[in-house]
């Protein structure tokens, strides 16, 4: 069986490599499963499969030089859509180094912290258009 260590995630947002703030990543992608079941399927539930959705949700440390992350995502929040790219590693696309990417919006940025610890956040990433995967 083949595993896999997350070390060296790629990210880019909005074309701007956000990798080195990047401390977790991680891609939602379902398909709604909408409820079929009619009188006569024998106490049994039907599921159909509806719509497809996805996000994603990346967890960054904060940074609020000028012109870095903070300014970036600050302007994207309420704004039109924009692209965004995710890879397990910093390699080039293949087989073992899937790219996934699409068009997100981005609802809100939270601004925060405890006393003593990193300035951090988890940033939702919401689909605003079709999923891709490319391993080529």
């Amino acid at each position: 069986m083949a595993t896999f260590v997350w070390t060296n995630a790629h990210i880019k947002i909005n074309s701007v490599d956000e990798s080195d703030h990047m401390s977790q990543v991680q891609l939602n992608y379902n398909a709604e499963m909408l409820d079929g079941t009619v009188m006569a399927t024998a106490a049994t539930r039907i599921h159909r499969p509806g719509l497809f959705d996805w996000s994603v949700d990346v967890t960054v440390f904060d940074d609020f030089a000028d012109a870095d992350l903070d300014d970036l995502i600050f302007a994207l929040v309420g704004a039109v859509a924009f692209p965004i790219i995710v890879r397990p590693t910093q390699a080039v696309i293949g087989a073992t180094n899937p790219e996934f990417r699409g068009n997100v919006v981005l609802e809100g940025d939270p601004v925060g912290g405890t006393v003593g610890e990193l300035a951090g956040k988890t940033l939702t990433f919401q689909s605003a258009g079709v999923l891709t995967r490319n391993d080529s």
